[in-house]
């Protein structure tokens, strides 16, 4: 077995510029401190060499990634008005990875200067390969990586001209390009993109594309059981109505969809599902036109119009849905209306109520005249309900 050497120690910088009393949960210095540090040997006075040979440059410049300049501009600013670092051990004679552990736990407790957290001019959050670099650091990182600098990007710029070719002219999909030449995706797009190639809409690239019942039934039990979010079977919508648009859906087609689902029993959760999925959803005139149209002269079963009744019963109308139900059963486009005619002009009315309109006559004269409760009604005229069987 190993054995582990508990030569590393964890130390930390003091700056005797600022005196006073700083306390961080059981570490109490009498100066604000600077920086914290892990390391074995003569790791700790590493610093105090470092900005002594260390010419001084602008902050902006690309030689801050190299070097962490406030720690620097710190040291020398303390060495320039006659002072010293005071440097010393937390900890001694233990393991690396305590040390680490000491040296992460001592930047979180004081704070980064560079995230405005405290004073210390530590860049990273300490212990080894775990840096937490800061904004500006982050930056340069990300723009060295960028464009024609990205090693994604080279490596698929080798197979440029093959790229091209096939997905131009052997209509190879993007996801097939990568597979062939085991590269990324996005560099590909970018290839595509630069020389002037439009990208295909995801999911054109099958339509009028056959396939096996072996391929449709591998689809099939690979998509069965996903649970698909709102989102995404909105915009899985939303392309099916682009892609299909102005395309008409062929009888034989029709005629499949309809034998696939005849007999087909539909589970109570299923149907549940499917009624939490519409509950809520707006449809347009056309669609919920399209609907009653589909459904008239279906008779219903007793236990839907019991659901439908309760469903309805104590719902309140807004005003615009009186009105418009108002306006829909009114007259003749009331399923309850009586035709009536009068029997001196033999005129006919779609209902009662546009006799009265026609003549200024009250409403009750001519509902009397018709139940042959009264001969005439009030101007005179002899009344009675229109039946084919009427003779004009």
């Amino acid at each position: 077995m190993k054995k582990i050497i508990n030569t590393y120690y964890t130390y930390i910088y003091l700056n005797p510029l600022k005196s006073g009393n700083f306390n961080y949960g059981k570490f109490h210095f009498d100066f604000s401190p600077f920086y914290v540090g892990k390391g074995c040997r003569r790791r700790l006075y590493v610093h105090l060499n470092e900005a002594k040979n260390y010419k001084k440059i602008e902050k902006e410049s690309t030689d801050e990634e190299k070097c962490n300049i406030h720690k620097i501009n710190t040291i020398n600013k303390i060495v320039r008005l006659g002072k010293e670092p005071i440097v010393f051990k937390i900890k001694e004679n233990v393991s690396n990875f305590e040390a680490c552990e000491l040296e992460k736990y001592l930047i979180k407790l004081i704070g980064r200067a560079d995230k405005k957290l405290g004073p210390l001019t530590n860049m990273t959050d300490g212990g080894d390969g775990l840096p937490n670099p800061s904004k500006l650091t982050r930056k340069k990182l990300s723009d060295s990586h960028k464009n024609k600098n990205n090693p994604r990007y080279q490596e698929a710029l080798q197979y440029k001209n093959e790229i091209i070719d096939l997905y131009v002219n052997q209509n190879k999909t993007i996801e097939d390009i990568t597979k062939l030449f085991n590269i990324k995706s996005l560099p590909v797009k970018k290839i595509l993109l630069e020389n002037g190639i439009k990208l295909h809409k995801r999911g054109s690239w099958a339509i009028g594309k056959t396939y096996t019942e072996e391929h449709r039934e591998n689809l099939s039990n690979s998509l069965t059981g996903r649970k698909l979010s709102k989102s995404h079977r909105k915009n899985i919508s939303e392309g099916g109505k682009e892609i299909h648009k102005g395309q008409f859906v062929s009888e034989e087609a029709k005629q499949k969809n309809r034998e696939a689902h005849l007999g087909k029993i539909t589970s109570e959760s299923t149907k549940k599902k499917l009624s939490d999925v519409s509950t809520g959803v707006k449809k347009s005139a056309e669609h919920a036109q399209h609907i009653g149209d589909a459904k008239r002269g279906i008779p219903r079963k007793e236990e839907t119009k019991q659901k439908i009744s309760k469903r309805l019963t104590g719902r309140k109308l807004s005003k615009e849905q009186c009105i418009q139900q108002g306006l829909q059963r009114h007259g003749g486009n009331n399923p309850r209306a009586k035709k009536v005619i009068n029997l001196d002009t033999n005129q006919i009315f779609d209902c009662i109520k546009d006799a009265c309109t026609f003549y200024n006559e009250d409403y009750y004269y001519i509902i009397a005249a018709c139940q042959h409760k009264r001969e005439t009604c009030k101007l005179g005229f002899h009344w009675s309900y229109f039946t084919n069987t009427n003779n004009l």
